[in-house]
């Protein structure tokens, strides 16, 4: 008996945990959409996770104020670090972002 009462607790944890997960991706993304304002970012790692893909990090200041993020991209992308991109993020939650990496900041531009 104890057994089964211990997996039900796990399963609720686990449950709990992706519904957390997946309200705050949910209201980050909401957040990004209604109140994006396009930025710049910095690559600083790319790294694969196994059984999850390709990510990488990033840098970015807004209004004097430094934040970083972390995305998943597909191999087609290939992002290097140092690279600048295009970012959305939120104004009201400035560290809420996305990098856009169909928007590949040009050397020199």
């Amino acid at each position: 008996m104890k057994n089964k009462y211990k997996i039900y607790v796990l399963g609720v944890i686990l449950v709990g945990a992706f519904a957390f997960g997946y309200y705050t991706f949910i209201q980050e993304k909401h957040e990004i959409d209604k109140n994006g304002e396009i930025g710049e970012a910095v690559i600083t790692k790319v790294y694969y996770l196994s059984k999850r893909g390709y990510f990488v990090n990033y840098e970015y200041t807004i209004e004097n104020k430094d934040y970083s993020g972390s995305q998943e991209f597909f191999k087609g992308n290939d992002p290097k670090v140092g690279q600048r991109y295009k970012i959305k993020y939120s104004t009201t939650t400035p560290k809420y972002s996305r990098i856009l990496f169909s928007e590949l900041i040009e050397v020199g531009k």
